[in-house]
């Protein structure tokens, strides 16, 4: 009997013991409001594969002779900045293999742009964007360009997160580059021209925080 009112006499005490974070929490309840730790900035980077389809070739491909600028693929790689928020922006180089109906060894078609990502955060795997692009365009036989210009273009894409700092993406754009005139290896003259272009880009990207 005198333990027992001994352990009452002590109940007191040691429910008024508790810390002052203790009382607080057990005040707030489950009502507490949650706050999310914010996003650091990354460093996003990767390379992909380029599906490249001409749309429209423009005055390039003239109609008395084999048009020189068809459909193709290649690389990209490219490195950017993913703010903590919604926006991403970078640089991308491109090479793409392109038709060349055999008047080039080996068609390149060179693109060096500038690009931003609008990303729409979902609960999903997927996280969709828009993106617009911006830069140069060089085309000619291997690593020797004959028609440069500028290119820019629009799209949309979605990336998904495979591994905690890992991404895989697919991005469908529309493109539009003009090509200065040139001389192509047959002695042909090519005019100035304006080619469209639809790209399907296939992405593996990784993303490292810039602060710790």
């Amino acid at each position: 009997m005198a333990v027992l009112a001994l352990a009452r006499a002590l109940a007191p005490a040691v429910a008024k013991a508790e810390t002052p974070a203790q009382a607080a929490e057990h005040a707030a309840g489950d009502d507490a409001p949650h706050v999310d730790t914010p996003k650091p900035a990354m460093i996003q980077y990767g390379v992909g594969f380029a599906a490249q389809v001409v749309a429209d070739a423009g005055d390039t491909c003239a109609p008395s002779a084999p048009c020189i600028l068809g459909s193709g693929g290649g690389l990209a790689a490219r490195v950017g900045w993913r703010a903590p928020l919604n926006w991403y922006f970078g640089g991308a180089y491109e090479v793409a293999k392109l038709d060349s109906n055999k008047l080039y060894r080996l068609g390149l078609l060179h693109q060096v742009r500038a690009e931003a990502r609008y990303y729409l955060e979902t609960d999903r795997v997927l996280s969709p964007y828009a993106m617009v692009l911006a830069g140069a365009v060089a085309y000619g036989s291997e690593w020797s360009p004959d028609a440069f210009g500028p290119i820019g273009g629009v799209g949309v894409g979605a990336s998904a997160e495979i591994a905690p700092r890992t991404l895989v993406g697919v991005a469908l754009s529309y493109r539009v580059g003009y090509l200065s005139s040139f001389v192509d290896t047959a002695g042909t003259i090519r005019p100035a021209g304006v080619a469209q272009l639809v790209t399907l880009d296939f992405s593996l990207e990784a993303r490292d925080p810039l602060t710790k």
